[in-house]
């Protein structure tokens, strides 16, 4: 059928044009996630638990601070609030595209949950060259399972270290 062809074709375009441009996050992404799985292996934390925190929390630098602070016995309130406002400008770089986000459904409110510094750098160059929104989604989502990758490999890689780092 025709039509279904066209619309596996265009999908694959959009994917495909996605992939492209989230390729840089990537390289970053792959040693950054890394760099916070092996610090949560140091902690104990398996590579599934790297993992599921890169899948719930997605925000890099609150997820070192995240470490930093359950390393030293933090409260959850603490971790918390320290999440939030280190990760707080995120919500002016949303305001930027409120109405792209809005405009898109569910998939604007998955956008609005997984914007980072790199992924906002991608979606302002997206809204210059009038990118389908679609595009928009899918570097979002590459970008997050990039992340979640980086920080599995990082925990695993930490994880089968015999040597453990101990600071006097």
């Amino acid at each position: 059928d025709t039509d279904t062809y066209n619309k596996r074709k265009e999908r694959r375009r959009i994917l495909s044009r996605a992939f492209h441009l989230s390729l840089p996050v990537f390289c970053g992404y792959l040693f950054l996630g890394s760099a916070f799985g092996i610090m949560f292996s140091a902690l104990g934390f398996s590579p599934l638990w790297a993992g599921m925190t890169s899948v719930l929390v997605f925000a890099g630098s609150g997820q070192f601070a995240l470490s930093s602070m359950i390393g030293a016995g933090a409260n959850l309130l603490t971790v918390a609030l320290t999440s939030f406002f280190v990760n707080s400008r995120h919500l002016f770089y949303g305001i930027s595209f409120i109405d792209e986000y809005r405009s898109a459904g569910l998939r604007g409110k998955y956008m609005m949950f997984s914007l980072t510094d790199e992924t906002y750098s991608v979606h302002c160059f997206m809204k210059g060259a009038g990118e389908d929104r679609r595009v928009w989604f899918y570097v979002s989502l590459f970008d997050h399972i990039y992340w979640i990758l980086g920080g599995m490999l990082g925990a695993l890689l930490g994880s089968l270290s015999s040597h453990k780092l101990s600071l006097p």
